[in-house]
């Protein structure tokens, strides 16, 4: 299965979330960003495959267990590796911009492939006596109003997301601790694992 994530917008958490879940899977990663320090200081070595500008995508066999992390906007490269995916993660936060961005580049990632999710990202805590979480409302009304075939699954905000940019620690391995940390990882844990398991 190939899993990629792309969102033409930045800071979406889109390295983030594809390290976490490239983790937790033990699949190796292949991306085209050109600063790739997280992904090499936090996954094993030999398990990122960087992307270099002008380098032809590689072949890869059709049993084959990979993670995609792809920016910038779509080349012919990246139409390749997104058509070629079992389906692609948008992630996405929760401001106009972002959002605007984020709907654009479904449109475009609909042109190589329609098995589309996208990833509610940093999504706050529903306000006391709140029944419903209206910060994920919010995207999900966005995205269902361009794209109402394509589901969207929070990824509600955890410190210990954004700590692995300081620690270069997964949350899998925070999960793997124990005690109080594991009580914290458990659910943006199996909120990552969500994502992918969409498609399965």
């Amino acid at each position: 299965m190939i899993i990629a994530f792309y969102n033409e917008k930045g800071g979406v958490g889109k390295t983030t979330l594809a390290l976490n879940l490239a983790y937790l899977l033990k699949w190796p990663i292949l991306t085209n960003e050109s600063k790739a320090t997280l992904l090499k200081k936090t996954m094993p070595e030999n398990a990122v495959v960087h992307l270099k500008p002008n380098q032809p995508f590689p072949q890869l066999k059709k049993d084959a267990n990979v993670i995609f992390d792809f920016g910038g906007f779509i080349d012919e490269r990246l139409e390749k590796g997104l058509g070629m995916a079992t389906g692609v993660i948008v992630p996405t936060r929760n401001d106009f911009g972002t959002l605007q961005g984020t709907i654009e580049s479904i449109q475009e990632i609909k042109e190589v492939n329609s098995n589309i999710v996208v990833g509610a990202n940093s999504i706050s805590t529903p306000r006391s006596g709140e029944k419903v979480n209206r910060n994920f409302e919010d995207v999900s009304q966005m995205i269902n109003k361009y794209h109402p075939d394509i589901p969207v699954v929070q990824v509600k905000y955890s410190a210990y997301i954004e700590d692995i940019h300081i620690n270069k620690v997964s949350l899998q391995t925070l999960h793997d601790r124990g005690g109080l940390t594991k009580y914290h990882t458990t659910t943006p844990l199996k909120q990552i694992k969500k994502l992918y398991e969409v498609f399965k």
